[in-house]
């Protein structure tokens, strides 16, 4: 993928997304310069395709990991990433193992656990089916399985709120819960359309197609994401 080079683009992402929503305490703590901290814990997935995951050669690569680098590079931050599964992020997150994650999507119920940044980049979400098969509208999903990646996705809130009964099948990430669609072992999955038909298109997934029906009021927010708490070793406080 090509590399961010613009600097104008840079600092806006410096100034919004992480001043933004980093007001110092030094009155609370002996401050440091972020350059001269420890290196931030990161939490990355892994298989997050095509936002945070690992190439081919073992490289950090996609939209969220050259964020989180060019923030790196324009703040002066070190930097420690952990990969993981994009399910495992979660869980890892809420126990406090990291500083910040480089890649989590925004949702009411991950609020309580989690501060989010300005959203790097919103999506439109869509129920991914199997072409042909038994499920044309969202209520054709009742009393099916409905494969789920993330706790507290807004796939989850979808179909809770239009109460429609499912059985969650979870996964570990999108691309699995494609397969599962692909192979018909599961009626549908909710990913956003940008993220949905980038995997079919990578795993040969011909079988998969989005549903027309317009979900007004679930889009998919990508952004960077901070423990809920006050965190002395950084010198900030998340609000």
């Amino acid at each position: 993928m090509k590399r961010i080079s613009h600097l104008s683009f840079v600092g806006w992402l410096v100034a919004f997304v992480v001043l933004g929503i980093f007001p110092l305490r030094a009155a609370e703590v002996d401050f440091k310069p972020v350059n001269e901290r420890m290196p931030l814990r990161v939490a990355a997935p892994r298989d997050a395709y095509p936002y945070s995951f690992l190439n081919e050669r073992g490289e950090w690569d996609g939209f969220a990991s050259e964020i989180m680098d060019a923030v790196a590079e324009v703040m002066h931050l070190r930097i420690q990433r952990t990969p993981m599964a994009s399910r495992e992020v979660q869980a890892r997150f809420q126990t406090a193992d990291f500083d910040l994650g480089q890649h989590l999507q925004q949702t009411p119920e991950r609020e309580a656990w989690a501060d989010f940044s300005v959203p790097l980049l919103t999506l439109q979400g869509a129920i991914f089916v199997k072409r042909g098969g038994p499920v044309h509208a969202i209520a054709d999903l009742a009393g099916r399985d409905f494969a789920v990646y993330n706790v507290a996705s807004t796939g989850e809130r979808l179909v809770t709120d239009r109460k429609i009964t499912t059985r969650f099948v979870r996964v570990d990430s999108p691309a699995a819960a494609l397969r599962l669609v692909q192979d018909g072992k599961v009626a549908g999955t909710f990913i956003s359309q940008l993220t949905g038909l980038s995997i079919a298109r990578r795993d040969g997934l011909s079988e998969v197609e989005p549903l027309k029906e317009l979900l007004e009021g679930y889009d998919v927010r990508h952004c960077l994401a901070f423990p809920a708490q006050w965190d002395p070793k950084l010198g900030i406080h998340v609000t």
